[in-house]
């Protein structure tokens, strides 16, 4: 049976079962399904909505920050804060291989002025190039 394919509007045989929505390709299924989860999430989610889940998250994350002896690095919503930061001040997404150093030292400090993208190489050259040899802390 001839159907058209609800991503990109070409023509192609198809065999049963059709659905209300068809695909001339797998990549086609996927990149219409993507749009149409972005657009959920951005106007129905009810995570998203004002007093929703992501909200309240939010606020029991600020509430708890903070709290601790300072040691570790903060978290937003199950990342690191400080990656965060650093892929929106440079505008870039970061790979496993991206390391974000801060520049004065201070875990805690995540001012885009104080972030610093490097591989993991040249993070480890640039500790081990402080005096601390194979020992250095990282």
């Amino acid at each position: 049976m001839k159907v058209i394919c609800s991503y990109c509007g070409v023509e192609f045989d198809k065999k049963a079962p059709l659905f209300e929505n068809n695909f001339c390709s797998r990549e086609h299924f996927y990149r219409w399904n993507s749009k149409r989860i972005s657009t959920y999430n951005k106007e129905k989610n009810p995570m998203n909505k004002p007093g929703g889940v992501l909200e309240s998250r939010l606020r029991k994350s600020l509430k708890l920050r903070d709290k601790g002896k300072g040691v570790t690095y903060r978290k937003l919503l199950g990342r690191h804060e400080h990656r965060r930061m650093a892929e929106e001040f440079f505008g870039t997404e970061l790979t496993s291989n991206d390391i974000v150093h801060h520049i004065n030292g201070n875990k805690r400090d995540n001012s885009p002025l104080n972030l610093q993208i490097l591989s993991r190489s040249e993070h480890a050259k640039l500790h081990l190039g402080k005096g601390g040899g194979a020992n250095a802390k990282l």
